[in-house]
């Protein structure tokens, strides 16, 4: 029997999305419950008690509670084998979190808060400040990391088949390339703008990225 699936969230968050795409790609049947933390009023104070801290995504699986990205993705390639969004190898799975990491760590900060968010926000005006400039240059440093992951042969930032490392990726590059400075700098990583046109034509969104963006 096919475990029922509940996805709290909201349709534009990139973390909400990252999970969506990887139910997506499995071809998993979910129910996506809206929970909006930037409109807080009683439905969010009553996710509390499926997520202390009122961050999303969280899921709920046949009863079983989970929160926290990295976890959830981790359990659903488990319980959903197919197609397998790890590599095979200890040292491709080293470097899948590896990535993973740094898109947490440093992308998302910088490429969708430092960067889009404050131009949404701001307008041009934000690319005056000195905080702006810095979230610019780690979100190059990003770029050379993920370019230097691309070269070569393989077509993935994880190798050779798709990974959750791209689809922790998707939904940042998508924020960050709707934005002039984004996409200048992609223009001289060829390697992340090659990756980013591939997988847009080879892979499914289903308006993932589009939903919620506004």
């Amino acid at each position: 029997m096919t475990p029922t699936l509940t996805l709290y969230g909201a349709p534009y968050s990139v973390y909400v999305r990252i999970v969506r795409l990887v139910l997506l790609e499995k071809n998993i049947d979910y129910r996506l419950e809206t929970v909006d933390i930037f409109k807080p009023d009683k439905a969010v104070e009553t996710y509390r008690s499926i997520h202390p801290f009122a961050k999303i995504p969280a899921i709920n699986v046949d009863g079983f509670v989970l929160y926290e990205t990295g976890a959830i993705v981790r359990y659903l390639d488990e319980i959903f084998p197919e197609p397998p969004l790890m590599p095979d190898t200890a040292r491709e799975r080293a470097n899948v979190n590896r990535i993973l990491s740094i898109i947490d760590n440093y992308a998302y900060p910088s490429m969708v808060w430092g960067i889009y968010v404050a131009l949404r926000e701001q307008g041009e005006s934000a690319c005056e400040s000195d905080a702006f400039n810095k979230h610019c240059e780690r979100a190059e440093t990003v770029f050379c990391v993920l370019d230097t992951a691309l070269e070569g042969k393989a077509p993935y930032l994880g190798g050779h088949r798709l990974s959750l490392a791209d689809l922790h990726a998707v939904p940042v590059l998508d924020y960050f390339l709707q934005t002039a400075t984004g996409q200048k700098m992609v223009a001289h990583h060829p390697n992340v703008q090659n990756w980013w046109e591939r997988i847009k034509t080879q892979h499914r969104f289903d308006g993932i990225l589009s939903e919620g963006a506004d």
